[in-house]
């Protein structure tokens, strides 16, 4: 101890780069397209370790592992060092070695960097091998702070699909912050918007309003839409609000009157219903979206849905990982489940014999409704839990 293994080091980034010429041999060699290339990789090693780990956290990870993050105060320090070193080392090597100088060359202009006697085909290989093997450094400097590892590989463009309404395309619109600052590049934003409805024809392009945390936010991002040019109801647009929120549960009723659908986002909801930071090794192990709290949250939110009239759908992460949960939501009436390709088999299986089943009149809201998930015996939650579909008290309503 007192040291980081290098042979663990070694390994992750010699992995990182075999990873990186795979990739490379695909996008360098035979020239498909490099963001396909890269996505389906980390699709491939994501649904990959999903399955390895059955979704687990990786706990009890060796001390000597984390001495450089967790073992000593100035590891952190050691770690950003380390990076502008790495950083400081490729900005001379890019401009003071001949390798440096054809990856300019080719990034420039391939074929005229093939004409001045350089090999493109070569030059991308190397850069994936490389850039393999710093991903595979990042990686091991990130998992030495962490005393646990999410076994998830993140990728940045997803095409996530509806089971139960595929022909429902929907865009997130980042809308924390609108103000002065912001209003000018998301009306840029919203230029594109108009752009794949209007001139592209896709009508059924769909908006969706996350962390909307009032409704007096929501009538302002409304107004603001109207303000870019696409009005909501006009040439059937229609938009949507990430329920992700509490306040989204408490006031359901209210959302839905000013929003024509709700999506369910189950990661932050589960946080901020259990107080839980999911990145935070601290506390990561409560995060559980069965939680008794989340599972009645859902279930209030789908219920307003259906008493109004409106599309409720979830695109997060549980339906996915527990076929029991997806089944719960079908039973409370959920319109549209996201799920990801390598569990669309298992998870249907359980929709549809959840959708076999005559649904109950109210929707589950008591701990003692929602025992049982997972197919163990032991209830989810005491049945201590009171209503969660009591009347919240508005003062002067009296």
């Amino acid at each position: 101890e007192g040291s980081l293994v290098l042979g663990d080091a070694a390994n992750v980034v010699v992995m990182g780069a075999a990873l990186g010429a795979v990739n490379g041999l695909f996008a360098g060699m035979l020239r498909l397209p490099s963001i396909i290339v890269t996505l389906a990789m980390m699709a491939a090693w994501r649904d990959a370790l999903r399955w390895t780990t059955q979704g687990a956290w990786v706990q009890n990870l060796p001390a000597n592992f984390q001495w450089l993050g967790l073992g000593q105060n100035t590891g952190q320090w050691l770690i950003v060092v380390l990076a502008m070193l790495v950083f400081a080392s490729f900005s001379w090597a890019l401009r003071r070695l001949g390798a440096g100088r054809a990856i300019y060359a080719v990034g420039s202009d391939a074929e005229a960097a093939r004409l001045a006697g350089i090999e493109p085909r070569r030059v991308v290989f190397g850069v994936f091998v490389l850039m393999g093997a710093l991903s595979g450094l990042a990686a091991l400097l990130n998992a030495v702070g962490l005393a646990f590892l999410y076994p998830l590989i993140f990728v940045t463009l997803t095409l996530c699909f509806s089971t139960l309404a595929p022909n429902m395309l929907a865009t997130a619109m980042a809308l924390v912050c609108i103000g002065i600052g912001w209003q000018e590049g998301f009306m840029l934003e919203l230029r594109a918007v108009r752009r794949v409805r209007e001139e592209f024809g896709l009508k059924n392009l769909k908006l969706m309003v996350p962390f909307c945390r009032t409704p007096d936010e929501g009538r302002k991002v409304i107004e603001v839409l109207g303000e870019g040019g696409l009005a909501q109801g006009r040439d059937g647009l229609e938009v949507y609000v990430m329920a992700e929120l509490p306040s989204n549960v408490f006031l359901a009723d209210q959302y839905a009157d000013i929003f024509d659908g709700f999506s369910i986002g189950s990661n932050d909801l589960t946080q901020l219903v259990l107080g839980v930071d999911r990145d935070s090794a601290l506390v990561a192990p409560l995060f559980n979206e069965r939680n008794a709290a989340v599972l009645q949250a859902c279930a209030r939110i789908i219920d307003a849905a259906r008493r109004k009239g409106r599309k409720v759908g979830i695109c997060g992460q549980a339906p996915s990982d527990f076929p029991e949960f997806a089944a719960f939501l079908v039973e409370q009436g959920i319109d549209s489940i996201s799920l990801i390709p390598d569990s669309l088999l298992r998870t249907s299986e359980r929709v549809l014999q959840a959708e076999q089943q005559p649904r109950p009149p109210q929707p589950s809201r008591r701990a003692t409704d929602v025992r049982r998930l997972g197919g163990t015996r032991r209830p989810v939650a005491e049945p201590a839990a009171a209503w969660a579909d009591t009347e919240p008290f508005v003062p002067g309503s009296d």
